[in-house]
């Protein structure tokens, strides 16, 4: 009798031991707040982490949210496995919606296939994609309070074997705000830019960005922001820095929070084209031991700068080839070459004369040298 009762409960031990083994492990990652187009998202992962394989049947998906924060939810990046069409046919749409005034997402196990249902991934370190779920932001203000209803979710298999399920992963940050507008426009000799904000959250500041011409992005200045605001705030970085070259300046703001993470702004774009050919006066001048000239072409020209002494002898040729239309700049050293005895040398003192020439017009100004 003795013995019976030790198999019996050797046995019954074993079929516990095997049921905890099924382990489905669900989890909650890559939350996204996307301001420029004022959507929230997060993936859904499930893993097989126990010693028992699990086919994936009927499941359930439930998640707590701030409804006054996030609404609509849609579902992408399905996993095929789990939808119509899956390797083993037994699967019908997957589906998100708001039930129980959660978020639920349903992985639906008709069994038209094999029955067997298709098995969850083990791979590591979250498993497989279930999909991705995105919802409106309607209020900016609000935490997002996102995180797994543990009461109502459940992944079965096909025949309700047992299957512990764990559930990780959440995000109950603040829902910054997107900029309400962004602008730029060209105001005499220089690139003014305006962006306004409805509030703030952890806000540092904004990095300034800018290309000409399609070319690469480079940060020409910094705004300090204004940490945490309900309030609205006006932002203005002014560009003075319009003889950079090329007529087309695009710019884009990199929003930074205090931990390091960031965002970019819409970008925005000025035409700058000069309306005549004009060669500035040289600044600073009088200079030592440099200094420099700006010129305006209403087109692409090919074109060469000299400088000459007040004998006319040339001096240097400062610039030279073909030039975009839009405002353009070059300095001039009078620092020269090394001497004999290792010193660099320095032009000597005086009045010096530089020569803009094209096909299409000729102008010279003179400029100083004063040691």
């Amino acid at each position: 009798m003795k013995s019976l009762f030790i198999i019996t409960f050797t046995f019954l031990l074993s079929l516990n031991i095997a049921f905890a083994q099924r382990i489905a492990t669900h989890t909650l990652t890559n939350f996204d707040v996307n301001t420029s187009i004022n959507k929230f998202s997060f993936d859904i992962y499930s893993q097989s982490t126990g010693a028992q394989s699990i086919r994936v049947g009927l499941t359930s998906y439930y998640i707590n949210f701030n409804n006054t924060a996030l609404s609509t939810p849609v579902i992408s990046n399905i996993n095929p496995k789990y939808t119509t069409g899956s390797p083993t046919g037994d699967y019908g749409a997957m589906t998100v919606q708001i039930a129980l005034g959660k978020i639920a997402v349903t992985i639906s196990f008709s069994g038209n296939g094999d029955g067997t249902g298709d098995v969850l991934s083990t791979s590591s370190p979250n498993g497989e994609l279930i999909g991705t779920v995105t919802l409106d932001i309607t209020d900016q203000n609000a935490t997002a309070m996102v995180n797994w209803d543990e009461i109502n979710s459940k992944m079965n298999t096909p025949t309700f074997q047992l299957v512990t399920n764990n559930y990780q992963g959440s995000f109950d940050g603040v829902l910054p705000v997107e900029l309400t507008s962004f602008t730029s426009k060209l105001l005499n000799d220089k690139i003014q830019l305006n962006w306004v904000t409805k509030t703030e959250v952890n806000n540092y500041g904004f990095n300034v960005e800018r290309r000409i011409n399609e070319g690469e992005w480079n940060t020409i200045g910094f705004v300090e922001g204004n940490r945490t605001t309900t309030e609205s705030k006006e932002y203005s970085f002014s560009d003075k820095d319009i003889y950079a070259g090329g007529s087309k300046f695009q710019y884009r703001l990199k929003q930074i929070d205090f931990d390091g993470s960031f965002e970019y702004s819409d970008v925005v774009e000025v035409g700058v084209v000069a309306n005549q050919f004009e060669l500035s006066q040289n600044y600073p001048n009088p200079f030592n031991p440099s200094t420099t000239i700006r010129f305006s072409l209403p087109k692409d020209t090919q074109l060469k700068i000299n400088i000459y002494n007040m004998l006319g002898e040339l001096v240097k040729t400062l610039a030279e080839g073909t030039y975009q239309a839009g405002y353009h700049k070059v300095t001039f050293s009078a620092l020269g070459g090394s001497t004999s005895n290792g010193n660099v040398s320095l032009l000597p003192s005086g009045v010096y004369i530089y020569r803009i020439e094209s096909n299409e017009f000729v102008q010279v100004k003179k400029m100083i040298l004063m040691k």
